[in-house]
Order: C-alpha cells, then structure tokens, then sequence
C-alpha cells in the first residue's frame, strides 16, 4: 500500500524534519517555491500563500506560517483551510 503524499511548502529543513516526523504515515515531499511577501493579519497572509503555492505546484499543498503551531492547507481548487 503506497503512503498519501503531502506537498508541503517550505525552505525550512527544520521545519521539513518535524513535518515528516509528525506525520509519518504519509509521503511528505518537500516543495520550495519562492512565494510573494504580504502584509496584513496573519490569517490573510497565510492564506495568500497557501493559493499561491497551489497554484505553483499546481495541486494541494500544507504550509506551515510563521507561527510553528499553525498550519495551513490548500487545494486545487483553491479552497483555503486554516488547521490549529
């Protein structure tokens, strides 16, 4: 049985190892996309990355945002879900 695979954005090592180690009943590849910088409330900038990063790696994505204890995720269909 092949594991689920995850699309997770970051150019964070750090951030890549906890992913992987949390969530390791899943194929978690890393994708380092160069993403826009926003201003505004956190939940608007992080979802601004998410649909961005979607649109780059054209398919669903989890981010993490500045703050380590959230995470984000996005679809292809660009719909936008805060996690934690």
């Amino acid at each position: 049985m092949s594991l689920r695979k995850i699309n997770f954005v970051t150019g964070n090592a750090g951030k890549l190892r906890e992913v992987k180690e949390i969530l390791k009943n899943f194929e978690v590849t890393n994708v380092d996309v160069d993403l826009n910088e926003y201003q505004g409330e956190p939940e608007f900038i992080a979802e601004r990355k998410c649909k961005e990063a979607v649109e780059a790696v054209k398919g669903p994505v989890l981010r993490s945002t500045e703050n380590r204890t959230r995470y984000a995720t996005a679809t292809h269909e660009n719909q936008y879900k805060q996690l934690s």
